[in-house]
């Protein structure tokens, strides 16, 4: 016996999954009103006739839920979009980052989905890094030792949920993406929030414009 995802609706092959509530209501301020809406995984899922679209998601396990149900109703291929905290020193709050691989301090590195990352690179409209970035459970744990060792291993910024995406997208049979936007600086001594600066308020509006019309 094993645990069965339950029948859901047909669901387009492109969607979206959405970390922080303000991204996802502020995504949907830009788009028409949805044919379907329900409510899966303490998350909202609205679909629309090219795409799918469902948030808030934090972490690995509710990601990981997510993804199983999204897959089993017809997605086929997956842009996570989300904040990281960046450890590069050329990072700044409001940078883009599109990672090629994802690490977590318990897995061994994890990649994009090359077909997707290249598709994004091409067409993406403004700057962006790329690099790797490392997952974690509890991002309140961290010293400045620990952030040195990130460092020196080429590690650009911090965030809860890559890792786990590109971990899990081979099993499936999906490709998948992440889009990561700076909200803070672990660089320095001090923490730099940027959570309500004007540079990263104003970038993540233009990405989810962006992303608003790709697909309509």
């Amino acid at each position: 016996m094993y645990i069965k995802i339950p029948p859901g609706p047909a669901l387009p092959e492109m969607a979206f999954i959405i970390s922080h509530p303000l991204d996802l209501n502020l995504f949907l301020s830009f788009m028409p009103k949805p044919i379907k809406k329900i409510s899966i995984c303490l998350a909202k899922l609205c679909i629309f006739p090219t795409l799918s679209v469902i948030g808030p998601c934090l972490g690995r396990p509710q990601l990981l839920v997510i993804l199983e149900h999204l897959k089993a109703w017809g997605g086929k291929s997956f842009l996570f979009l989300g904040w990281c905290g960046g450890i590069s020193p050329i990072l700044n709050i409001g940078d883009i980052i599109l990672p090629h691989t994802a690490t977590s301090e318990y897995q061994a590195p994890s990649h994009v989905s090359p077909g997707l990352f290249k598709n994004f690179q091409i067409n993406i409209p403004f700057s962006f890094h790329t690099g790797t970035v490392i997952s974690v459970d509890n991002p309140y744990v961290f010293d400045l030792e620990k952030i040195h060792n990130y460092q020196k291993q080429g590690i650009m910024a911090i965030d809860m949920e890559t890792e786990a995406l590109f971990r899990r997208s081979p099993d499936l049979g999906i490709n998948s993406i992440s889009l990561l936007i700076v909200s803070d600086l672990l660089t320095q001594a001090q923490w730099e929030q940027g959570f309500s600066s004007p540079q990263f308020k104003s970038r993540r509006k233009i990405v989810l414009e962006w992303l608003s019309r790709l697909y309509f």
